[in-house]
């Protein structure tokens, strides 16, 4: 009789662990990153001393190019050159690019809730260096790449769907040559869907 009461306590006792187990892991898993593909990206960072140059187009019209010391770029410089604006929350300390109706939040100070018209980029793909907000450009690369064939469904496919608002068609970029040491990246904007800044 007590054997059997101690199996059924040591099987209750398991089950408990296993649920106590699994929703450590859980939510381990939930303060992550949500961008589980930031492994496969980091193939678009190029060690050593480079500079990269971001060019931008709307159809046939250049709209200016950005040349950068690394792969980091100004979120302000890149994104004003396709969207309706960037401004500073200094309270909430989030950068804010506008477009369509819509907002790209780059949180720089814990955890930000997304509005119905938000869309919140994940911890890893900006930072904050000398008081200026720097984007980590591969991600973008890596989400819009031209030549990316993602899966239905993928984690770089949602990205790119909730990213949609921002206009960008695709991003071409051709790793750098041991003669200029510059990553060249093309960053085309859909026809007809040019921001207008007011």
């Amino acid at each position: 009789m007590k054997r059997k009461s101690w199996i059924k306590k040591g099987f209750v006792l398991a089950g408990v662990l296993m649920v106590s187990l699994a929703g450590w892991n859980v939510s381990a898993h939930a303060a992550e990153s949500p961008v589980l593909f930031q492994e496969q990206a980091q193939g678009f960072f190029v060690p050593g001393e480079l500079k990269t140059e971001i060019g931008f187009a709307y159809g046939k019209k250049s709209l200016g190019k950005i040349t950068v010391f690394g792969q980091d770029v100004s979120v302000r410089d890149f994104f004003e050159k396709f969207t309706e604006g960037v401004s500073w929350d200094q309270k909430n300390k989030v950068a804010i690019v506008k477009n369509k109706g819509k907002q790209l939040i780059i949180p720089f100070s814990g955890k930000v809730t997304a509005q119905a018209n938000q869309v919140v980029l994940p911890d890893g793909w900006a930072y904050l260096k000398d008081g200026k907000a720097f984007l980590k450009y591969p991600y973008f690369a890596y989400v819009f790449d031209r030549y990316g064939e993602y899966k239905p469904g993928s984690e770089e496919v949602q990205w790119k769907q909730r990213l949609g608002f921002l206009n960008i068609e695709d991003i071409d970029t051709i790793n750098s040559s041991p003669k200029d040491k510059m990553v060249h990246s093309f960053i085309k904007i859909k026809d007809g869907l040019l921001a207008r800044k007011d």
